[in-house]
């Protein structure tokens, strides 16, 4: 970041928004599932929870993305 901090246009990462995406829940009961959302939510950070294996998630991630790209 600090190597690109006089370019115009430029944003650091830190200050950029950010989609934090929890993966591997298939591996996780809907307690711990719940419990890691919480966890994050009280730390004022939202999540997306995907499954990569089942696909679970995924394609609502994919969409978001899209919109906030493409505004």
């Amino acid at each position: 970041d600090k190597s690109k901090s006089g370019t115009e246009g430029f944003r650091p990462l830190s200050e950029r928004e950010q989609i934090v995406v929890l993966n591997k829940i298939d591996v996780l009961s809907s307690e711990q599932q719940q419990e890691l959302q919480e966890r994050f939510k009280r730390a004022s950070v939202q999540t997306r929870m995907i499954s990569a294996v089942t696909g679970q998630g995924v394609r609502d991630l994919i969409f978001e993305v899209g919109r906030k790209i493409l505004g």
